[in-house]
Protein backbone atom coordinates (compact mmCIF):
# COMPACT_ATOMS: atom_id res chain seq x y z
CA UNK A 1 0.00 0.00 0.00
CA UNK A 2 1.18 3.42 -0.88
CA UNK A 3 2.65 5.83 1.87
CA UNK A 4 -0.32 8.55 2.14
CA UNK A 5 2.36 10.78 4.22
CA UNK A 6 4.49 10.63 1.25
CA UNK A 7 1.93 11.97 -1.07
CA UNK A 8 0.26 14.06 1.21
CA UNK A 9 4.31 16.32 1.83
CA UNK A 10 4.49 15.95 -1.79
CA UNK A 11 1.66 18.18 -2.97
CA UNK A 12 2.06 20.35 0.44
CA UNK A 13 3.22 23.38 -1.39
CA UNK A 14 -0.06 23.43 -3.82
CA UNK A 15 -2.77 23.34 -0.55
CA UNK A 16 -4.71 25.93 -0.06
CA UNK A 17 -3.59 27.46 3.51
CA UNK A 18 -6.84 25.56 5.10
CA UNK A 19 -5.45 21.90 3.97
CA UNK A 20 -1.86 22.69 4.72
CA UNK A 21 -3.30 23.24 8.64
CA UNK A 22 -4.70 19.60 7.68
CA UNK A 23 -1.91 18.32 6.94
CA UNK A 24 0.36 19.98 9.20
CA UNK A 25 -1.84 17.69 11.96
CA UNK A 26 -1.46 14.45 10.03
CA UNK A 27 2.48 14.51 9.27
CA UNK A 28 2.92 15.94 12.93
CA UNK A 29 0.38 12.85 14.81
CA UNK A 30 0.49 9.96 11.83
CA UNK A 31 -0.14 7.29 14.76
CA UNK A 32 -2.86 9.28 16.42
CA UNK A 33 -4.88 10.14 13.36
CA UNK A 34 -6.59 6.61 12.85
CA UNK A 35 -8.14 7.15 16.74
CA UNK A 36 -8.99 10.74 15.83
CA UNK A 37 -12.98 11.33 14.44
CA UNK A 38 -13.51 13.60 12.05
CA UNK A 39 -14.17 16.52 14.44
CA UNK A 40 -10.98 16.06 16.13
CA UNK A 41 -9.10 16.69 13.02
CA UNK A 42 -10.77 19.79 12.07
CA UNK A 43 -10.60 21.39 15.83
CA UNK A 44 -7.13 20.68 15.93
CA UNK A 45 -6.51 22.12 12.51
CA UNK A 46 -9.31 24.93 13.01
CA UNK A 47 -11.14 23.89 10.02
CA UNK A 48 -14.58 23.01 9.42
CA UNK A 49 -15.51 19.17 8.97
CA UNK A 50 -16.33 20.19 5.27
CA UNK A 51 -12.79 20.85 4.54
CA UNK A 52 -11.73 17.70 6.35
CA UNK A 53 -13.92 15.91 4.00
CA UNK A 54 -12.96 18.26 0.77
CA UNK A 55 -9.37 17.61 1.61
CA UNK A 56 -9.90 13.44 1.73
CA UNK A 57 -11.63 13.79 -2.02
CA UNK A 58 -8.75 15.92 -2.78
CA UNK A 59 -6.37 12.87 -2.17
CA UNK A 60 -8.63 10.92 -4.33
CA UNK A 61 -10.23 8.99 -0.86
CA UNK A 62 -13.91 8.58 -0.44
CA UNK A 63 -14.11 10.10 2.97
CA UNK A 64 -12.48 10.15 6.30
CA UNK A 65 -12.44 7.08 7.30
CA UNK A 66 -10.47 5.53 4.37
CA UNK A 67 -7.26 8.12 5.26
CA UNK A 68 -7.15 7.05 8.62
CA UNK A 69 -7.21 3.52 6.91
CA UNK A 70 -4.72 4.45 4.62
CA UNK A 71 -2.66 6.03 7.42
CA UNK A 72 -2.82 3.12 9.63
CA UNK A 73 -2.01 0.60 7.43
CA UNK A 74 0.77 2.47 5.22
CA UNK A 75 3.62 0.71 4.47
CA UNK A 76 6.55 0.16 7.68
CA UNK A 77 8.80 -1.11 5.27
CA UNK A 78 10.01 0.30 1.60
CA UNK A 79 13.02 3.23 0.34
CA UNK A 80 14.86 4.25 3.18
CA UNK A 81 15.61 7.28 1.20
CA UNK A 82 11.74 8.31 0.80
CA UNK A 83 11.55 7.68 4.43
CA UNK A 84 14.47 9.52 5.25
CA UNK A 85 13.44 12.37 3.02
CA UNK A 86 9.62 12.15 4.45
CA UNK A 87 11.33 12.40 8.29
CA UNK A 88 13.73 15.30 6.72
CA UNK A 89 10.73 17.05 5.09
CA UNK A 90 7.87 16.91 7.78
CA UNK A 91 10.48 17.90 10.53
CA UNK A 92 10.96 20.82 8.59
CA UNK A 93 7.44 22.13 7.80
CA UNK A 94 6.80 21.78 12.24
CA UNK A 95 10.08 23.87 13.67
CA UNK A 96 10.53 26.38 10.26
CA UNK A 97 8.16 28.40 12.45
CA UNK A 98 9.93 28.93 15.31
CA UNK A 99 13.99 28.67 14.61
CA UNK A 100 13.57 32.29 14.35
CA UNK A 101 12.70 32.80 17.98
CA UNK A 102 15.11 30.31 19.01
CA UNK A 103 17.90 31.63 17.37
CA UNK A 104 16.49 35.39 18.92
CA UNK A 105 16.21 34.24 22.12
CA UNK A 106 20.15 32.86 22.63
CA UNK A 107 21.28 36.22 20.40
CA UNK A 108 20.12 38.11 23.46
CA UNK A 109 21.33 35.65 26.10
CA UNK A 110 24.94 36.02 27.36
CA UNK A 111 25.18 32.13 28.72
CA UNK A 112 24.02 28.80 26.52
CA UNK A 113 23.52 25.35 28.58
CA UNK A 114 23.27 22.25 26.62
CA UNK A 115 22.50 18.71 27.85
CA UNK A 116 21.71 15.63 26.55
CA UNK A 117 22.23 11.98 27.51
CA UNK A 118 23.21 8.74 25.56
CA UNK A 119 23.08 8.74 22.08
CA UNK A 120 21.63 12.33 21.66
CA UNK A 121 24.83 13.55 23.23
CA UNK A 122 26.80 12.77 20.49
CA UNK A 123 24.12 15.20 18.34
CA UNK A 124 23.90 18.03 20.63
CA UNK A 125 28.28 17.67 21.06
CA UNK A 126 28.42 17.92 17.16
CA UNK A 127 25.88 21.27 17.64
CA UNK A 128 28.24 22.87 20.68
CA UNK A 129 31.18 22.31 18.85
CA UNK A 130 29.91 24.66 16.02
CA UNK A 131 28.24 27.01 17.84
CA UNK A 132 31.41 27.34 20.78
CA UNK A 133 33.86 28.66 17.78
CA UNK A 134 31.31 31.92 17.54
CA UNK A 135 30.45 32.79 20.74
CA UNK A 136 31.36 32.28 24.15
CA UNK A 137 30.09 31.17 27.10
CA UNK A 138 28.56 27.86 25.94
CA UNK A 139 28.51 24.90 27.85
CA UNK A 140 27.82 21.38 27.60
CA UNK A 141 27.34 18.42 29.70
CA UNK A 142 26.50 14.59 29.12
CA UNK A 143 27.36 12.96 32.41
CA UNK A 144 24.65 13.36 35.13
CA UNK A 145 26.41 14.53 38.02
CA UNK A 146 27.98 16.95 35.91
CA UNK A 147 24.40 18.42 34.60
CA UNK A 148 23.09 18.10 38.01
CA UNK A 149 25.93 20.13 39.31
CA UNK A 150 25.17 22.83 36.74
CA UNK A 151 21.76 22.72 37.32
CA UNK A 152 22.07 23.82 40.88
CA UNK A 153 24.20 26.60 40.07
CA UNK A 154 22.55 28.08 36.40
CA UNK A 155 20.49 31.62 37.50
CA UNK A 156 20.03 33.05 33.85
CA UNK A 157 20.77 31.97 30.58
CA UNK A 158 19.32 29.49 27.99
CA UNK A 159 18.85 25.45 28.45
CA UNK A 160 19.06 23.31 25.48
CA UNK A 161 18.33 19.81 26.65
CA UNK A 162 18.80 17.48 23.53
CA UNK A 163 16.83 14.19 24.27
CA UNK A 164 15.60 12.26 20.99
CA UNK A 165 12.52 10.25 23.54
CA UNK A 166 12.45 13.30 26.04
CA UNK A 167 13.45 10.47 29.03
CA UNK A 168 12.70 10.95 32.51
CA UNK A 169 15.77 12.20 33.36
CA UNK A 170 15.87 15.05 31.07
CA UNK A 171 12.32 16.10 32.01
CA UNK A 172 13.62 15.86 35.99
CA UNK A 173 16.10 18.64 34.56
CA UNK A 174 13.62 20.51 33.27
CA UNK A 175 11.24 20.64 35.70
CA UNK A 176 14.16 22.03 38.27
CA UNK A 177 14.87 25.11 35.81
CA UNK A 178 11.27 25.69 34.85
CA UNK A 179 10.19 27.54 38.08
CA UNK A 180 13.31 30.28 37.66
CA UNK A 181 11.82 32.31 34.85
CA UNK A 182 15.10 33.84 34.01
CA UNK A 183 15.98 30.96 32.18
CA UNK A 184 14.83 30.03 29.25
CA UNK A 185 14.36 26.22 28.36
CA UNK A 186 14.89 25.33 24.40
CA UNK A 187 13.84 21.49 23.82
CA UNK A 188 14.94 19.66 20.78
CA UNK A 189 13.02 16.32 20.85
CA UNK A 190 10.80 13.69 18.94
CA UNK A 191 8.49 13.20 21.38
CA UNK A 192 5.68 15.15 20.28
CA UNK A 193 3.56 14.24 23.82
CA UNK A 194 6.22 14.54 26.06
CA UNK A 195 5.48 16.28 29.51
CA UNK A 196 9.34 18.39 28.23
CA UNK A 197 7.23 20.28 25.68
CA UNK A 198 5.09 22.15 28.56
CA UNK A 199 8.12 22.51 30.57
CA UNK A 200 9.69 24.47 27.60
CA UNK A 201 9.52 27.81 26.35
CA UNK A 202 10.10 26.48 23.06
CA UNK A 203 9.91 23.38 21.71
CA UNK A 204 11.76 22.01 18.54
CA UNK A 205 9.85 19.05 17.58
CA UNK A 206 10.77 16.51 14.79
CA UNK A 207 8.84 13.74 13.53
CA UNK A 208 10.83 10.98 12.28
CA UNK A 209 9.21 8.10 10.32
CA UNK A 210 11.05 5.36 11.15
CA UNK A 211 11.45 1.98 8.51
CA UNK A 212 10.63 -0.47 11.24
CA UNK A 213 9.09 -0.66 14.27
CA UNK A 214 11.31 -2.70 15.95
CA UNK A 215 14.40 0.07 14.58
CA UNK A 216 12.53 2.82 16.36
CA UNK A 217 12.66 1.03 19.10
CA UNK A 218 15.99 -0.51 19.63
CA UNK A 219 17.73 1.31 17.14
CA UNK A 220 16.40 4.40 15.83
CA UNK A 221 17.38 5.35 12.57
CA UNK A 222 15.76 8.61 10.59
CA UNK A 223 15.32 10.31 14.82
CA UNK A 224 18.86 10.82 14.68
CA UNK A 225 18.87 12.30 11.61
CA UNK A 226 15.68 14.50 12.68
CA UNK A 227 17.38 15.70 15.82
CA UNK A 228 20.45 16.46 13.81
CA UNK A 229 18.66 18.70 11.05
CA UNK A 230 16.89 20.57 13.87
CA UNK A 231 20.55 21.40 15.08
CA UNK A 232 21.84 22.24 11.79
CA UNK A 233 18.97 24.13 10.85
CA UNK A 234 19.15 26.17 14.14
CA UNK A 235 23.03 27.09 13.73
CA UNK A 236 23.21 27.86 10.16
CA UNK A 237 19.75 30.13 11.00
CA UNK A 238 22.22 32.00 14.37
CA UNK A 239 25.11 31.98 11.85
CA UNK A 240 23.24 34.03 9.22
CA UNK A 241 22.39 36.92 11.44
CA UNK A 242 25.96 38.00 11.60
CA UNK A 243 27.33 35.93 8.70
CA UNK A 244 30.69 37.94 7.53
CA UNK A 245 31.72 38.19 11.44
CA UNK A 246 30.82 34.85 11.99
CA UNK A 247 32.97 34.00 8.88
CA UNK A 248 35.76 36.07 10.37
CA UNK A 249 35.24 34.22 13.86
CA UNK A 250 35.78 30.99 12.33
CA UNK A 251 38.93 32.10 10.12
CA UNK A 252 41.12 33.33 13.75
CA UNK A 253 40.10 29.64 15.31
CA UNK A 254 41.56 27.81 12.11
CA UNK A 255 44.56 30.49 12.32
CA UNK A 256 44.85 29.82 15.85
CA UNK A 257 45.34 26.09 15.69
CA UNK A 258 47.72 26.31 12.80
CA UNK A 259 49.97 28.40 14.82
CA UNK A 260 49.88 25.90 17.76
CA UNK A 261 50.99 23.00 14.83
Amino acid sequence: MQDILNIILSKFDSLSDSNQQIAKIILRYPDEIPKYKITELANKSSVSISTVTKFCKFFNLEGFDELKYMIKYRSSTGNIEDKLLLTLSTTHLNIASKINSVVKLINKNSKIYIFAKSNSANIAFDFYYKISKIRPNVIFERDSLLIDDAVSKITNGVVILVSNSANSYICNVAEKLHSNRKVKIISVTNNTNSKLNNLSDITLCGIPFEIDSTIKQYLPFNSKYSLMYILDLFFYTYFQLDYNKNLDKLLQCRLKVNEFF
